[in-house]
């Protein structure tokens, strides 16, 4: 919905009280996933895939918040786009853990792939469609 242009004219309240629920939402989404990579019991590659995931999520959403705040709103656009396709990595992983069993794959190495999977593709997406959208 934030997405909605009829959502964002004229700094309507409705976007600021969806923007600020949705950075609470990944600040805390991306510090408990920062905590739960450091466990992995796959082992270090995966605590780092899920580990940058993370910080990259809190990161994109808080440049996109701080671009808001001082009105630079193309660019709040941008980072928030980032944000949301970086939001998708839980969506995105829960497609491909299926893959896994059906292809019949050995589980800790699909999933150790599977934590940078899940988001980088996302982000490469996004960068993809904003320099499109950019030209």
């Amino acid at each position: 919905m934030q997405f909605l242009p009829v959502l964002r004219r004229g700094g309507a309240p409705l976007h600021l009280w969806i923007g600020r629920t949705y950075v609470a939402g990944c600040l805390v989404g991306g510090a408990a996933g920062l905590v739960l990579a450091a466990g992995s019991h796959a082992g270090p590659i995966a605590s780092t895939g899920f580990g940058v995931g993370g910080a990259a999520w809190i990161a994109t959403t808080l440049l996109g918040w701080r671009a808001a705040t001082q009105g630079r709103l193309a660019e709040h656009r941008r980072w928030m786009i980032r944000s949301w396709a970086l939001t998708l990595a839980a969506v995105t992983l829960r497609l491909y853990l299926p893959l896994v069993a059906i292809l019949d794959l050995p589980f800790i190495p699909a999933y150790r792939a599977i934590s940078f999977l899940a988001w980088a593709p996302n982000l490469l997406l996004a960068e993809v469609w904003l320099r499109r959208r950019g030209r």
